[in-house]
């Protein structure tokens, strides 16, 4: 079942079921979605790379897990979809 998330600015994010289970492949995130929903809804920072690639990457500090949880979303029409999310320890700042 596909989920449907909206962040800080009210852009509305989608989550299809087949990339829950792409984001599982990444063992931290098994049965951690609810990671995800709250990296898009309570985000420390965002970096948009509108040109190219029309990417969003949410990020959000975890204390319990001192990591990141990284989010992309890629833009289409009004609406992102989620690509995929993993920990990271640093931002991957694109700039």
């Amino acid at each position: 079942m596909d989920s449907i998330f909206e962040d800080k600015i009210g852009r509305i994010i989608l989550l299809p079921a087949d990339r829950i289970k792409h984001i599982y492949k990444h063992p931290e995130m098994q049965n951690r979605i609810y990671l995800v929903e709250k990296t898009i809804r309570e985000y420390d920072f965002i970096e948009e790379d509108l040109n190219i690639s029309k990417s969003i990457y949410y990020y959000k500090y975890f204390k319990e897990f001192k990591r990141n949880i990284m989010v992309v979303v890629k833009l289409k029409e009004n609406c992102g979809y989620i690509l995929t999310a993993y920990m990271v320890e640093k931002w991957k700042l694109k700039n």
